[in-house]
């Protein structure tokens, strides 16, 4: 699923051109102050990736001005309109029926990210394994590296790279399947995870920034039409939370969307 080879989806592209979206290529400097994702250039109106000494909202920000919650509200719904307008129906569609399929066979899904990706994945799995909007049985879903003995152990002893891989290894089996969160699509423990998983027969879900990385090998991907890492995370969570209701009605007798 995603884009093909050699082709963005049309919402990374410009005008439905084919074309990646203009703008900084994330990178080394990616995080440091004067950096600014394509989207918040194209919001405030600064035409390039850096706006600093435009008279922006946004460069006015970085010389220690004030950026008001409406501007960052604004600039968020700009974001959820282009994506809502972009090419995400399929994957999205693929990702209810390969969860769903799963999960009512009585398959694992494992989730795994860092950081914010992380609370990201216990975020999902608290929605499957307790409830969505429905009251019915438990689905077999975990959120992987959160038990401290296990993480710290194996991160300690061996690598912190791996540790997804390792736990794909203990509790994953085919017919499963591993989500794997990464905003840039970089995460090399997650990507080791997908590795994992498909030597056991298990299907892949990515859910990525912009472009999707290293992770556009996944059965499922699904990328968003944002570079940094908030924005990335905003957006999944308004689609995860849609792919968890979807999920749930299916599996409860309610019928999906």
């Amino acid at each position: 699923m995603g884009a093909e080879a050699g082709r963005w989806p049309s919402c990374l592209s410009v005008a439905g051109s084919g074309g990646p979206v203009p703008g900084k290529r994330r990178g080394k400097d990616e995080g440091r102050i004067g950096w600014w994702p394509r989207e918040y250039s194209r919001a405030f109106g600064a035409g390039r990736a850096n706006p600093r000494g435009s008279g922006s909202a946004l460069a006015r920000f970085s010389q220690g001005g004030r950026m008001t919650i409406a501007d960052y509200l604004n600039e968020a719904s700009r974001l959820l309109a282009e994506a809502a307008a972009g090419d995400l129906e399929e994957p999205i569609a693929a990702a209810i029926d390969t969860l769903s399929g799963a999960l009512g066979a009585g398959k694992p899904v494992l989730v795994c990210g860092n950081g914010g990706s992380a609370a990201d994945a216990m975020h999902v799995a608290g929605e499957l394994v307790g409830r969505y909007l429905l009251d019915r049985p438990a689905y077999k879903v975990v959120a992987l590296g959160t038990d401290p003995a296990v993480t710290t152990a194996w991160s300690n002893d061996f690598d912190y790279a791996s540790l997804f891989a390792r736990q794909v290894e203990a509790l994953g089996e085919a017919g499963g399947v591993l989500w794997g969160i990464s905003t840039s699509g970089r995460s090399e423990n997650v990507i080791r995870a997908m590795a994992s998983a498909r030597e056991r027969d298990m299907t892949t879900i990515a859910f990525t920034g912009l472009g999707g990385g290293r992770m556009t090998g996944a059965d499922v991907l699904v990328t968003v039409p944002a570079a940094s890492t908030p924005r990335v995370q905003e957006l999944h969570t308004c689609l995860y939370h849609y792919v968890c209701e979807q999920v749930e009605r299916r599996l409860a007798g309610g019928g999906a969307d």
